[in-house]
């Protein structure tokens, strides 16, 4: 695809190369041509080449991937959508990861996106760990 030139300034193409990539796990060319691609897109990534990579590490249970790319997705300035979130915050509830939860969880708020299973993982998360008022306090959130 690269040699024909199918991938230029074609999201679709680029997210069946990611699919294949994700299920073999070669998250360094995924990296590589993400970078490719910011500098070829510009403003025109979105979300679905991220949601793709997310989605094949959360399968495997790969939170530091799915992290890496969470965080490389602001990075760029790739707004994230409910099914991001929800993938992100459901691999840190897996993983009691309440710092990186906590940060998903703030950016989920301030982008104005309302992800019912983020607020359930976040809920969980406080109630697993005994911060029972913390929970409350999301749940207080969820109110408003």
């Amino acid at each position: 695809m690269w040699s024909n030139g199918k991938l230029e300034k074609n999201v679709n193409a680029y997210n069946v190369v990611f699919r294949v990539v994700g299920r073999r796990e070669d998250w360094d060319s995924s990296e590589r041509m993400i970078r490719e691609m910011s500098e070829s897109f510009g403003s025109e990534l979105d979300c679905r080449v991220f949601n793709t990579l997310i989605y094949s590490c959360s399968k495997r249970g790969n939170v530091e991937w799915s992290r890496k790319w969470f965080r490389m997705m602001l990075e760029l300035g790739v707004q994230p959508n409910i099914a991001t979130f929800g993938m992100v915050m459901g691999l840190y509830q897996k993983d009691w990861n309440v710092e990186e939860a906590k940060f998903a969880f703030s950016e989920m708020r301030s982008f104005g996106i309302t992800c019912q299973s983020a607020y359930s993982a976040m809920i969980s998360i406080y109630t697993r760990l005994s911060l029972l008022d913390k929970a409350e306090a999301v749940i207080g959130l969820m109110r408003e």
